[in-house]
């Protein structure tokens, strides 16, 4: 961690952070910046991920592992961001995200904690292109958080467990309706149902027409009850021409 202490020091030269600087403090900006993105060295085992699915208790926020220095290392390590302008940083919940211009492109990323040491990195552009990426927490940032997530997760499969195996039946409207309500669709859209497969309704918003070689695109979602309070619910981005992405939702919810 010594090349991320120094490139805290460096970037705070830039910026004008002062040492006292704390991670809620950073979570309640929003700031431009002038800074071009220089990773430290610092390696993160950073490698492209399709979709990390499970079942598990909600996780530290990222925003507390990292601070919001740390996390500009994270973002500048990243593949195709060494060398771009940092133009936002922001966090949203328990993410971080930012916002980064190289090349005349803009690229938009958020950072999240996924489990244990494991970080993920979504890099999205205009047109709904995401790339995702997982990245290894340096041991020393995850440790205080540790037995906490160990105990939250013990609890967490206790609760399924005591469960009823069959949770009550899901009906469609239902079904729609927490689709609607927990994944982000542009345009205003809303979910419909495009047909059921055994115990999982499949949804999807309005084809929305491309132009100009933009393909058409659609988002599905995909939501299965899991037990009588909780539902599993995927929200997939679908183009004419690839097909479904890699998930950009994929969380228990409450019913």
């Amino acid at each position: 961690m010594t090349q991320i202490k120094k490139k805290i020091t460096q970037l705070k030269k830039v910026t004008g952070l002062s040492s006292s600087s704390s991670t809620k403090e950073a979570a309640s900006e929003s700031q431009s910046e002038n800074y071009i993105l220089i990773p430290s060295g610092e390696n993160y085992d950073i490698s492209s991920r399709g979709s990390l699915g499970g079942v598990f208790a909600e996780p530290t926020a990222i925003t507390k592992i990292f601070n919001r220095e740390a996390i500009i290392d994270v973002v500048a390590s990243t593949p195709n961001m060494d060398h771009g302008k940092l133009v936002n940083i922001v966090a949203v919940g328990n993410n971080w995200e930012l916002e980064v211009s190289k090349n005349n492109v803009q690229y938009k990323v958020k950072v999240s904690h996924y489990q244990g040491t494991i970080g993920v990195i979504e890099v999205s552009t205009e047109g709904d292109h995401r790339i995702q990426y997982g990245f290894a927490i340096p041991e020393s940032l995850y440790a205080p958080y540790r037995q906490a997530e160990k105990e939250a997760n013990e609890k967490f499969f206790k609760r399924l467990e005591e469960s009823q195996s069959k949770g009550k039946e899901l009906t469609e409207a239902e079904a729609v309706k927490l689709a609607n309500d927990n994944i982000d669709v542009s345009d205003g859209e809303v979910f419909s149902l495009d047909y059921k497969k055994e115990n999982k309704y499949i949804l999807r918003t309005p084809i929305k027409k491309g132009e100009n070689g933009v393909p058409d695109s659609a988002v599905y979602a995909t939501v299965e009850a899991v037990d009588n309070n909780n539902v599993h619910i995927i929200g997939q981005v679908w183009t004419s021409k690839m097909g479904t992405h890699s998930p950009y939702f994929d969380k228990i919810v409450s019913r």
